[in-house]
Formats: structure tokens, C-alpha cells, sequence
């Protein structure tokens, strides 16, 4: 959150420069680190579009949780499991996007490939 305190550089612009940084660095790491370098560089742009992505997917999952009885994610879970929430179109739907919502920041070549998958 931008202010005067913190004018900047922004956490995001941090985690953007660091990124940038590791990835130029891919060609002057030796071999049996570059997994590692990998998986670092992942990281981060995890948390970029987190970042970006987040408050608002957030907010949409509360959205849709105002629709249900259920306080928690954890809650619907136990009930979907024990039988007491019936498996329709609108629970579907609902599940469906709270996972695209999180494919989005964690994964979202996949949300891609399914898209494709799926035709």
C-alpha cells in the first residue's frame, strides 16, 4: 500500500527487480544449481501475481461464499465430504472458479492447457 511512509520502491517493484535479476542470472549459474534458480524465479512471479491478483480474487471468493452457509472453505469441504451439501450445477460453479482463481496466481499455464484439454 503506497504512502508516504513507504513511497517506493513498492513491494511488488522489489520482488519485479529481484525476479528480473535471478533470470538473468539463469546463464551464469552452473548446472546443478539452475533447479534451484528455477524454482526461486517461480516463486516470485507466484508472488507478483499474487500480488496483483490477490485482493480482488479474494474478494470474489468471499462474494461466493456469501451464497453458501458455510463460514469457511474448510467448512463447505466437511460438509461436501459428509454427504450434507448437494453436488449441483451452482456448487460446481462455484468450485470451479475458486480454482481457476488460484490456478491463476499459482499456475496459470495449466489453466491454459485445461482450456485446450477441454475443446
Amino acid at each position: 500500500m503506497p504512502g508516504e511512509l513507504f513511497s517506493g520502491p513498492s513491494a511488488l517493484e522489489l520482488v519485479v527487480a529481484v525476479r528480473e535479476f535471478m533470470q538473468e542470472l539463469r546463464a551464469d549459474v552452473p548446472a546443478g544449481r539452475n533447479f534451484e534458480l528455477r524454482v526461486a524465479i517461480n516463486a516470485l512471479q507466484i508472488v507478483e501475481r499474487e500480488m496483483l491478483a490477490g485482493a480482488a480474487a479474494e474478494e470474489e471468493h468471499q462474494g461466493r461464499d456469501q451464497d453458501t452457509d458455510y463460514a469457511t472453505d474448510e467448512d463447505l469441504a466437511r460438509a461436501i465430504r459428509a454427504g450434507e451439501v448437494p453436488i449441483d450445477e451452482r456448487l460446481v460453479s462455484r468450485l470451479l472458479a475458486d480454482a481457476t482463481a488460484r490456478l491463476a496466481v499459482n499456475s496459470p499455464r495449466f489453466i491454459d492447457s485445461y482450456a485446450e484439454d477441454r475443446r
